[in-house]
């Protein structure tokens, strides 16, 4: 009974607090999004590993790829992503892209805010998840398995002689 009180309560601050702020939930999504990222990178991380039907080598690189990619798109896509979806920011994006709606206040007001819940995630999550952090990760995940996996690899193979 308890469980069920406190996830209505819960419910409740909740949309309470995106009432209040009209960003919150926009970050909340993206936030959400991003977790749910990096928990399927962790999850596809660890198949690589455990997947006998590939070198060791690939699996190595495998699994350091969609780690280094699940952090960097978590890090990444939150940060970005809050900070598009500050007033502060989508004001001065409204005002670039909308200056011929300034003289007519309410078209100018639901033209900003869809422009900030569009803009907001296909940034975030389009751009930044499925072409900046390939690009980025590709690279780091070769350094990360060369670095890291191979000194393991090292390591127990000098032990197993001793």
């Amino acid at each position: 009974m308890s469980i069920q009180f406190r996830s209505i309560k819960a419910c409740r601050n909740y949309i309470d607090r995106a009432a209040a702020n009209k960003n919150f939930h926009l970050k909340t999504l993206i936030v959400s999004s991003a977790l749910i990222e990096l928990c399927q990178n962790g999850m596809d991380a660890r198949k690589a590993l455990k997947n006998k039907k590939i070198s060791k080598d690939e699996r190595g690189y495998m699994a350091s790829y969609k780690m280094i990619n699940g952090l960097l798109s978590f890090g990444t896509e939150t940060t970005i992503g809050c900070v598009l979806a500050s007033d502060n920011v989508q004001n001065k994006l409204a005002n670039f892209c909308f200056k011929r709606l300034k003289q007519h206040p309410e078209k100018f007001d639901k033209c900003a805010s869809g422009l900030k819940n569009i803009f907001s995630i296909l940034v975030a999550s389009v751009f930044i998840r499925r072409l900046l952090v390939p690009f980025i990760s590709t690279p780091l995940a070769s350094k990360v398995k060369d670095n890291v996996i191979e000194k393991k690899h090292k390591k127990v193979k000098l032990n197993s002689f001793a």
